[in-house]
């Protein structure tokens, strides 16, 4: 009987010591503060896009920089201690590092930029489609076209514009058919104008959308979602082989 009592006392003696040490070790955890760190490490990013990085548990204020600010501008910076940032790419290509210092002590994030939406001048009197180029594998199936707006005419409407939705057609006894996509693809809504005298070329990727492993040789045009005062053609045409 002695045993067992003296067994009951060391179990709960031992289990309050381990309560003790659980508390004791979540009051330390609690009173030490978190370490400052960047969001992201390393960000891969398309020409013309904006994204948002942020230095965490910042405790006083920040600069931020960029090592080369042809490739990745500094857009805006907020927060209590300009935590926050705003990263704007612009036609160029390549790598830079973003670094913000605070307290003597540097946090980087390199930057990628590839190749995605790129804008230039355009002086043409009329807007217009340009196709640019057809890259196909087995895999994939990418088309890149320039969207041409000409000089804005207040009397002919409104600016040009475009949005994400896309529909492909295949041409075939006489008539254009449009190739059905795959299930369950629903594109945002939202417009997009188009400055006047500027070009937006971009690149879309129809395995996103279609089977392109049906995709038989044929002529085929491609409806880009584009608007223009001045011209009623949205499509771009090219043949695969």
């Amino acid at each position: 009987m002695k045993t067992g009592t003296n067994l009951r006392r060391i179990i709960t003696i031992l289990t309050v010591l381990v309560l003790c040490i659980t508390i004791t070790d979540t009051t330390s955890f609690a009173k030490s503060k978190a370490k400052p760190t960047i969001s992201d490490t390393k960000v891969n990013m398309n020409t013309n896009e904006e994204y948002c990085i942020s230095l965490d548990q910042a405790s006083s204020k920040i600069t931020w920089k960029s090592s080369n600010r042809k490739l990745v501008k500094i857009e805006n910076i907020s927060g209590k201690y300009a935590q926050y940032v705003s990263l704007k790419t612009g036609n160029k290509t390549g790598s830079c590092t973003i670094k913000a210092k605070m307290n003597n002590k540097t946090y980087s994030c390199k930057i990628t930029v590839k190749k995605g939406d790129i804008f230039k001048k355009y002086t043409g009197k009329k807007s217009k489609n340009v196709l640019e180029k057809v890259t196909q594998t087995k895999q994939s199936l990418m088309i890149r076209y320039k969207m041409c707006a000409a000089s804005y005419n207040p009397k002919k409407g409104s600016l040009a514009a475009y949005g994400n939705a896309i529909q492909l057609e295949k041409y075939s006894n006489g008539q254009w058919h449009e190739v059905p996509m795959k299930l369950y693809i629903v594109f945002p809504c939202p417009m997009f104008t188009i400055p006047p005298q500027t070009s937006i070329s971009k690149a879309i990727h129809l395995e996103t959308y279609y089977d392109i492993s049906k995709l038989t040789t044929g002529s085929y045009r491609l409806n880009v979602n584009v608007f223009y005062p001045d011209v009623t053609n949205p499509y771009v045409k090219f043949k695969l082989k």
